[in-house]
């Protein structure tokens, strides 16, 4: 299987090195998807050993490298000219043999030093693997070009569309554990053989056949919709933030590339959501885009891991309508009459009224005003300290005098007081006849409660479908990650998450048609 094939590759470009897991497995799939990376770092972080070792994973390989520098020069690139060829033909050629048109793996150190005519050059040679030699247009075996530096390309001087043609770009660290630190320091480096089998090394005609098969690989709708929500993001993102975010129509093309590259190499026909990872690596612009563009990526994966999505949601909505019918159904709204407490302006201030003919002792005054505000505040289970008020008309308004009482609700329209002797009395307030609608329940006919029983049931079906959908695809993805030849870490995480809340919805969409059932199966008939 190519998958155990390409993992055997992986473990032997390995070996000897120290936390350079990541950039190894994502060299290794730029080269099989014939497209181009770039690794930022400081020097001493063996970029360069990563570019010699890709060298070995094809049969009979020839790798090209140079340091780049502010006066390199094409000779040095692609080759000196041929001056037998310029004198005796008068036919302007280079001699390509040993230097980048003739080499399968290309490793260009200080990439944003080279001069214009070699940048332009290489556009044509990344892009469409082909070489103008003079009057000659040739196909290069080129599978990689790797391009490293310890800086990003300065702004305003006409790198943009060189850096577009890196597909995969990397930021390559120090060794950051500390365990692997120590190791490295006691290495003595005498034992550093490394060698591919050949019968793992990969042959042009191989290489060839992938290419193909590699076209054939198709998109899953997941994917597709997680690309949809990456590019709203950063549209979202570009709202915000100074330093934009581009992704061209074409590296679009080339990152789906690279994802079909990723499915076919883990044995797969079609890309899964567990590939859509490898985005990250491929459409940030700025090393402290970095975090934002992994947190598009891993929320945009989470929200689109479920393919039947649209299908749930559109299941949620019937459910809201089976509710509106149900209720419908079962549901009668009349009139009622009751009591309700009048409510009296004492110079812009509302108080209840207590009926009068209970008299209050206190020299015959009627203190029976209690605030509105005091009354809601009270409750039924305890005796609260709260005025009582007494108002007398004047020519200039009223007077008002008070006096606590200890008081709690006994109704809606009605209180306890307990006077200073502690006797307790309820007194009700001064009411009047109101109209409010209420519901009343009814029993549906036998028609309609087939017709009900006969939705919830299929409701019910449909969401246990969904819900062992959803806990294959659980398996499933852990299985892919398990086993997934590029992508490693607690990534399996952001899509478990994704997929445990939408568990948790149809569990909740469930738990609300068991009620519903309950809503038309018993109500209380009127």
């Amino acid at each position: 299987m190519i998958q155990n094939r390409i993992g055997k590759i992986l473990k032997s470009l390995n070996t000897n090195l120290y936390e350079r897991e990541e950039a190894i497995n994502l060299t290794l799939l730029a080269a099989l998807a014939g497209e181009s990376i770039f690794l930022l770092g400081k020097p001493g972080v063996a970029k360069s050993l990563i570019a010699r070792r890709l060298k070995e994973v094809f049969k009979d390989g020839e790798a090209f490298e140079y340091l780049m520098h502010r006066f390199s020069t094409p000779d040095e690139i692609f080759g000196p000219i041929a001056i037998s060829k310029l004198k005796d033909n008068d036919t302007y050629e280079r001699k390509t043999k040993h230097y980048l048109p003739q080499a399968d793996v290309v490793f260009l150190d200080e990439i944003w030093k080279a001069g214009p005519s070699i940048q332009n050059t290489l556009l044509t040679v990344i892009n469409e693997k082909i070489y103008r030699n003079g009057q000659q247009v040739l196909n290069i075996p080129l599978k990689a070009l790797i391009a490293a530096s310890n800086e990003l390309p300065a702004k305003n001087e006409g790198l943009g569309a060189l850096w577009d043609r890196f597909i995969v770009r990397l930021m390559v660290n120090p060794i950051q554990n500390q365990s692997a630190f120590e190791s490295y320091l006691s290495d003595d480096f005498k034992d550093r053989t490394f060698n591919i089998p050949e019968t793992l090394k990969i042959t042009n005609q191989e290489y060839e056949q992938w290419q193909e098969a590699i076209n054939d690989i198709k998109l899953s709708k997941p994917v597709i919709d997680c690309i949809h929500t990456i590019r709203h993001y950063i549209e979202e993102y570009n709202k915000a933030e100074e330093t934009k975010l581009y992704i061209s129509d074409r590296r679009w093309k080339k990152i789906v590339r690279l994802l079909k590259t990723a499915a076919f190499c883990n044995n797969r026909q079609e890309v899964t959501i567990v590939d859509g990872f490898l985005i990250s690596h491929a459409i940030w612009g700025h090393d402290n885009q970095i975090p934002y563009v992994n947190q598009m990526v891993q929320k945009a994966i989470a929200v689109n891991a479920y393919p039947d999505i649209e299908e749930l949601q559109a299941l949620e909505e019937e459910i809201t309508n089976f509710e509106v019918y149900i209720n419908k159904v079962t549901q009668i709204e009349e009139e009622v009459s009751y009591q309700k407490p009048i409510l009296v302006d004492r110079d812009g201030e509302l108080y209840y009224k207590l009926e009068e003919n209970f008299e209050l002792e206190n020299y015959g005054d009627y203190y029976n005003h209690l605030k509105e505000e005091d009354f809601n505040k009270l409750n039924t289970s305890t005796y609260d300290e709260v005025s009582l008020f007494y108002f007398q008309k004047s020519f200039s308004g009223y007077s008002r005098e008070y006096e606590s009482y200890r008081i709690k609700r006994a109704s809606e329209t009605s209180v306890w007081i307990k006077d200073r002797y502690g006797d307790k009395t309820e007194m009700p307030f001064i009411c009047e006849e109101a109209i409010k609608k209420e519901l009343l329940f009814k029993q549906p006919n036998q028609e309609t409660l087939k017709l009900l029983d006969k939705k919830a049931t299929y409701i019910i079906k449909t969401l246990v479908k969904h819900q062992k959908n959803v806990q294959k695809l659980q398996q499933s993805c852990k299985l892919q990650f398990e086993n997934h030849v590029f992508i490693n870490g607690n990534m399996d995480i952001m899509i478990q998450d994704g997929l445990n809340q939408t568990l948790l919805a149809i569990m909740g969409y469930h738990s609300k048609v068991l009620k519903l059932k309950t809503v038309y199966e018993s109500p209380a008939v009127v």
